[in-house]
């Protein structure tokens, strides 16, 4: 005798899915950042806070939009991210533009998040160049 057990049913009973975790970590976050520059002139650090949005990725795992620089990030374990060497041009005060170059690791745990990221900065106008970190941390909202 056959029993009517569906697929639906068994994978409701043993809490299968084909949902993708990643999907459980986009969205928008609240965090902090303290940024620090090292040049010539000495060292620098401000620190603010802002929203940032996560999406799921194509050529990686999650794309990190912050600081109008998109950042590809892919798990390398079951929580750690690893952020690959991005370069990108930024806008900042009074219309200079800076290109940064960044990479780093870090988290995102149960939707909190923590990056450390770390690289150079150019000013392209005045072809300065400083060394560059970031940290970035806080909660999905």
């Amino acid at each position: 005798m056959r029993h009517p057990i569906t697929l639906w049913a068994l994978l409701s009973i043993f809490g299968c899915s084909n949902a993708d975790p990643i999907d459980d970590l986009v969205g928008v976050y609240s965090t902090s950042f303290v940024e620090t520059l090292s040049g010539d002139s000495g060292t620098s650090s401000e620190t603010w806070t802002q929203s940032i949005t996560i999406t799921k990725g194509t050529a990686s795992d999650l794309v990190i939009d912050a600081i109008d620089c998109p950042l590809p990030a892919n798990f390398v374990g079951n929580d750690q991210l690893s952020v690959s060497s991005t370069t990108c041009t930024v806008s900042v005060d009074e219309g200079l533009n800076v290109m940064l170059t960044l990479s780093g690791s870090g988290t995102l745990v149960g939707g909190i998040l923590n990056l450390n990221l770390s690289g150079q900065v150019t000013a392209i106008e005045y072809a300065a160049t400083a060394t560059y970190s970031l940290t970035i941390s806080g909660a999905k909202l």
